[in-house]
């Protein structure tokens, strides 16, 4: 296993990059849940301190574990089991990242029966997707280009 990155905080990152199905309050969370739901739909590589960790591509997600990859359940029923929305969605300001512009919002997603954690999203303001997300101290990017399935 990777020492910067554990299998549960992996699975946590999957579980909130799919939870935007649920239904979200406010239009702040309307644009929180929008750029995830978007996202799905869209082919988009994620990085974390420059390594590649996830590529979502049609109906596969795949997830790196050290130098193997695997697919994923991704089935959003599978993944909204336990239920969730995104909730205290504000949006905070605007910031380039990696020369997009973007709209930054801080928001909670909340699990049945647990605690939500707070995070932010920067949403792309011409694409509508998430360029980068931040969960505590981990920080993600996404990319958009040249997305390819592991091999």
């Amino acid at each position: 296993m990777n020492a910067l990155v554990s299998k549960s905080w992996l699975m946590a990152m999957a579980w909130s990059l799919l939870v935007g199905v649920a239904s979200a309050r406010a239009d702040d969370c309307d644009a929180v849940t929008k750029t995830f739901q978007a996202q799905q739909k869209t082919p988009w590589r994620m990085l974390f301190q420059g390594m590649e960790l996830m590529i979502h591509i049609g109906d596969a997600t795949y997830m790196r574990n050290d130098n193997e990859w695997t697919r994923m359940p991704n089935t959003v029923a599978a993944t909204m089991a336990g239920g969730g929305r995104y909730t205290e969605c504000k949006a905070v300001g605007h910031e380039s990242v990696d020369g997009t512009a973007t709209d930054v919002y801080e928001y909670k997603s909340a699990v049945k029966g647990a605690t939500g954690q707070a995070a932010r999203v920067w949403i792309g303001t011409s694409d509508g997707l998430p360029h980068r997300w931040e969960v505590g101290n981990k920080v993600e990017t996404f990319s958009y280009k040249d997305v390819k399935a592991p091999r």
